[in-house]
């Protein structure tokens, strides 16, 4: 039972490692410093109380990119955005989401990677044109590698790759298993046993136990 429970350990473990490998590994092949990601195909509006939120947004295997746009509801912001739903992508250079005007507003762009789920992430927060940089460990002049996890899509890619892990382990071990028996070796310690295994393994104890308790 022990045994069983440090292989599960050792395959979380392993599944956590693989997780952070898996998002700096697309991260390095993907991201672009030159904003080759931010090319919106996504876009919704949000009002909240006296606060305007557009979130413009794109996605591809490995990565997701996030602007998060916010800034006071007032009479001239409605009549900018009263059609918005119906902007179309195009018209985007146009809109005041993409104008990166920063006085008046506050804009965050968010970057995450990871698979199947983004799982870990860096942000860039500006207020009043001044900008910082979260979460982020730069690599070179273009590349970062990003710091921040997603706790849900970090766990559910930490349980996936875990899940891998697992399957080449226990599955290792059980063909080994098998092919021990099948030559009438104790499938445990791979004593020969000379076909006879319903007696059990004298060298390992398996299966002696139940025959000779």
């Amino acid at each position: 039972m022990k045994r069983w429970l440090a292989r599960i350990l050792v395959c979380l473990i392993l599944g956590a490692i693989t997780t952070v490998a898996v998002a700096w590994g697309c991260a390095l092949l993907i991201f672009e410093a030159d904003g080759s990601l931010t090319r919106v195909t996504e876009r919704f509006v949000i009002l909240d109380g006296s606060t305007l939120h557009v979130f413009a947004m794109n996605r591809g295997l490995g990565w997701q990119w996030v602007e998060h746009y916010r800034r006071a509801y007032t009479d001239e912001v409605a009549e900018r955005y009263k059609a918005d739903e119906y902007l179309h992508l195009e018209q985007m250079a146009e809109h005041p989401c993409a104008l990166r005007d920063t006085r008046d507003f506050t804009v965050e762009y968010n970057y995450s990677f990871g698979w199947p789920f983004p799982s870990i992430s860096m942000y860039a927060l500006t207020s009043d044109n001044v900008w910082r940089i979260h979460g982020e460990l730069g690599v070179g002049q273009t590349h970062s590698l990003p710091l921040l996890p997603w706790p849900m899509h970090s766990l559910l890619d930490s349980l996936f790759y875990a899940a891998i892990w697992g399957a080449i382990f226990f599955g290792f071990t059980t063909a080994r298993r098998l092919i021990r028996a099948k030559r009438g070796r104790c499938p445990r310690c791979g004593y020969d046993l000379r076909g006879n295994l319903d007696a059990g393994c004298p060298e390992c104890g398996w299966n002696r136990d139940t025959t000779h308790g």
